[in-house]
């Protein structure tokens, strides 16, 4: 596949289902990669990690 472009066509946003059990162990991740992230409750049974990847310059 070709180097991606910054632009139309590409993607802004992904959601991964990953379970309840589980979210300590990639904030955990986040932390060790030096990756910004928030959380979110968005109900009593949803969490969400909300980051950002760095894009190739």
């Amino acid at each position: 596949m070709p180097k991606g472009k910054v632009g139309k066509g590409q993607i802004s946003g992904c959601g991964l289902v990953i379970p309840a059990k589980s979210v300590d162990y990639w904030e955990n991740r986040f932390e060790e990669h030096k990756i910004e992230y928030t959380t979110t409750e968005r109900d009593f049974l949803t969490i969400s990690l909300c980051f950002r990847t760095p894009i190739e310059r």
